[in-house]
């Protein structure tokens, strides 16, 4: 089993088995039809991204990884430099996070919100929402 592969089944084990993307509620534009169910399960099979490239030495740990689809991968990859660094920083701290579902809390929670255009591009970089 590859590296990457073994890295990757410990962060399904720790983060489920779900795109970091899909998990930010972030719309890629994404909406590209598929010619056979075999090519829409190859586009959506999970993959370890390197949060840190490994050309500028970064290694293959949970630490340095975020689970991607391969659409979403791909995506990322098209993205200018800004968006990527501000994708990383939220593929870090979404592992930080513990989801829960409608529980009263004793305090407010305050939310970052970075919006996309059509094409994908940043078009606003930090509102804080309360919840």
């Amino acid at each position: 089993m590859s590296h990457n592969k073994s890295v990757k089944n410990r962060m399904f084990q720790l983060y489920g088995k779900k795109c970091f993307i899909e998990k930010l509620g972030i719309k890629t534009g994404v909406s590209k039809k598929y010619k056979s169910s075999k090519q829409y399960r190859k586009m959506k099979e999970l993959t370890y991204h390197h949060i840190k490239m490994k050309s500028e030495g970064g290694e293959t740990s949970i630490e340095n990884g975020s689970i991607l689809c391969v659409e979403c991968h791909t995506w990322f990859h098209q993205q200018d430099k800004e968006t990527q660094d501000i994708l990383n920083e939220l593929f870090q701290e979404i592992k930080d996070i513990e989801y829960v579902d409608d529980m009263e809390l004793p305090y407010e929670i305050k939310c970052k919100v970075i919006q996309f255009n059509e094409k994908g591009k940043v078009i606003e970089k930090e509102k804080e929402i309360e919840r």
